[in-house]
Parts: structure tokens; C-alpha cells; sequence
């Protein structure tokens, strides 16, 4: 059975940062040489997380993948956010009270 799509690009974006080298902050992406590009700069070698999502998104699903991702993404949070038991649970586990 072929994995859904959320999982697929969650799969690709772990595996460009699957390596320590691979890994970067402060921006969303650099070349090999260091410099800050964006996420979709074709020489792009390092990427901090948000920007693996991108860069696996656009990959899977072309140009406007990363603004569909983003999409399905603030949906699913404002769905968990509308649950009043998510934001009880949350809520809870701020402070400890767990």
C-alpha cells in the first residue's frame, strides 16, 4: 500500500537531513560551500528542518508543493487547536500538571 503523501514528504525531508552535514541553523538552507541560499536553490546541500519540508515538498509535488504542505499543516494544527481536549491536554502538559 503506497504510504500518504504527508508521510512520503515527511520521509524525503528526513532524509536530507539524515546526516549531521546536512544539517544547518539560523537559515533555511545553504550550499556546500556555506553560503545562504533558499530551499529551492538547485546547489542547496544544508537545510534546517522547515526548509527539508519545502525542499521535499516542491520535490514530490513540484512547484506550489511547499505552500500546499504549509496549507495542510496549518489546517491539521487549527483542527487539533479547535479540539477542546487537545488544547486542555496542551495546556496541561505546560504546566506540569500531567
Amino acid at each position: 500500500m503506497a504510504r500518504p503523501l504527508q508521510q512520503q514528504i515527511i520521509a524525503r525531508a528526513l532524509d536530507l537531513i539524515s546526516h549531521e552535514a546536512r544539517w544547518t541553523s539560523l537559515v533555511i538552507a545553504r550550499k556546500a560551500d556555506g553560503k545562504t541560499c533558499e530551499w529551492i536553490h538547485p546547489l542547496a546541500t544544508r537545510f534546517r528542518a522547515v526548509g527539508a519540508l519545502d525542499r521535499a515538498a516542491y520535490e514530490l509535488l513540484g512547484t506550489g508543493g511547499a505552500g500546499r504542505l504549509r496549507s495542510v499543516l496549518r489546517s491539521s494544527c487549527l483542527q487539533r487547536m479547535a479540539d477542546p481536549m487537545t488544547v486542555f491536554l496542551a495546556s496541561t502538559t505546560r504546566k506540569g500538571m500531567r
